[in-house]
C-alpha cells in the first residue's frame, strides 16, 4: 500500500539502509551534491513542494524555499556544488512553471525563464554555462537548452513524442 516517499541511503550491496527522511511525507527527486556530503530533494513536509536541503547522514535539514512564495520542484545541483537550478510555479495555473537558480544557502534566487510555458527538470552542463529543460513552448513536451543568464535558448530535441529529463554526458 502506498504510504509516503522516503529517502533511503544504501550500500550499493544494499548492506546498511539508512532512512533519511523519517516523516509521512512526500521527498521526490533526490540529488547528491558533487562533493557528496549533501542532498537537495523536493518535499511537500511544509504543507507545500519545497526545495530541501539535508546531509547524507540525515542531519540539518533545512528548507531553502519555505521563506519564498510559490511551488518549488525538480532541484538540480550544480557541476561546481554552489547552486542550484530548479523550477517554481508561482500560480495557481499549472500551465505555467519558471526555471530558476539560487545559492545553496536559498538566497539570491534568480528566474532564467520568464514565460507562459510549462518549463520543468533543469539539468546543469558539465561546465556549468548552460541549463537544459523540459518545455511544451510548441505544443508538446521537448528538450531546450540555455545560457546560464537565460539567453541562447535553443530547442534541442523536436518530436510529437514526450521528451522528459533531460540529461548531459560528462566530460
Amino acid at each position: 500500500m502506498y504510504k509516503y516517499n522516503a529517502l533511503w541511503k544504501m550500500n550499493v550491496d544494499g548492506t546498511k539502509p539508512n532512512n533519511i527522511t523519517k516523516d509521512e511525507v512526500e521527498h521526490l527527486y533526490p540529488t547528491w551534491s558533487p562533493d557528496g556530503n549533501r542532498i537537495v530533494y523536493q518535499s511537500d513536509e511544509k504543507g507545500g513542494w519545497n526545495i530541501f536541503l539535508v546531509n547524507s547522514d540525515g542531519s540539518n535539514e533545512t528548507c531553502l524555499t519555505c521563506s519564498q512564495q510559490g511551488a518549488f520542484y525538480s532541484p538540480a545541483w550544480s557541476p561546481d556544488g554552489n547552486q542550484i537550478a530548479f523550477t517554481v510555479q508561482t500560480t495557481k495555473d499549472e500551465s505555467s512553471r519558471e526555471i530558476c537558480v539560487m545559492n545553496i544557502d536559498g538566497v539570491d534566487m534568480n528566474c532564467l525563464t520568464n514565460n507562459s510555458y510549462y518549463e520543468d527538470n533543469p539539468a546543469w552542463s558539465p561546465d556549468g554555462k548552460m541549463l537544459a529543460f523540459t518545455s511544451a513552448q510548441d505544443g508538446d513536451w521537448d528538450i531546450y537548452t540555455m545560457n546560464m543568464d537565460g539567453s541562447g535558448v535553443r530547442q534541442v530535441v523536436n518530436n510529437t513524442g514526450k521528451d522528459y529529463f533531460p540529461a548531459w554526458q560528462p566530460k
